[in-house]
């Protein structure tokens, strides 16, 4: 039987065969990590109580290393404290849609819980970053805590001193011990924050930034 070529294509004239499936479960995004929260402990602002919250300790008094003298009073030491104030903000965002964009939609399991997820990554973020901000550009931290590990110009390469190393980690530990700081949880660790920033695109990072508090 002689061979016969296809009468029926998909370029012919049953236009019905050109049809596209669509997926109905969005392709997960790559949302970042937001680990900064962590780094806190949150003090709450009951309701009705204003805008700010007033935070304060007392300074710290040296050792006495003199004898009194025997048979007298002496005189008074004084003391000092330092007050910190939070002023509260507010951060709002919304995403609106018709009723027929909500019904027509393909999205599995909807368009309402997609978008949910997508504002409620966009808070987590929010939260993180403000927290990074406050930590990066905080006054009165000591300054001991802030390492810098910069790498050569070459990037990170085994030649250079770029690497974070075990000995980095334990002097700024030990920097925070001799300023009596107490570990972040319970289990006796302390907490700690890197930054990678880079001033040329072709290299994975430039310095590293290591902020224990």
């Amino acid at each position: 039987m002689a061979y016969t070529p296809a009468s029926i294509l998909t370029s012919g004239a049953l236009p019905n065969l050109v049809a596209i499936y669509y997926e109905r479960a969005a392709i997960p995004n790559l949302k970042a990590e937001t680990p900064f929260m962590s780094m806190t402990r949150q003090k709450p602002l009951p309701l009705h109580s204003g805008n700010q919250i007033q935070f304060y300790t007392y300074a710290l008094l040296a050792a006495n290393t003199q004898q009194a003298t025997e048979g007298s009073v002496g005189s008074p030491i004084s003391e000092s404290s330092t007050k910190i104030v939070a002023t509260v903000g507010q951060y709002a965002d919304f995403i609106n849609s018709s009723d027929l964009a909500m019904d027509v939609a393909i999205d599995d399991p909807s368009l309402l819980n997609n978008l949910s997820t997508e504002l409620n990554y966009r808070l987590a973020l929010t939260l993180n970053t403000l927290v990074r901000i406050t930590s990066d550009s905080a006054t009165g931290v000591d300054s001991s805590v802030n390492i810098d590990v910069t790498a050569g110009s070459t990037g990170w390469e085994e030649t250079t001193s770029g690497y974070l190393t075990a000995a980095v980690v334990r002097a700024a530990i030990q920097s925070l011990k001799g300023v009596n700081a107490r570990p972040l949880t319970k289990d006796g660790y302390w907490g700690g924050k890197m930054d990678a920033a880079s001033s040329k695109k072709q290299n994975l990072a430039q310095s590293v930034k290591v902020c224990f508090a």
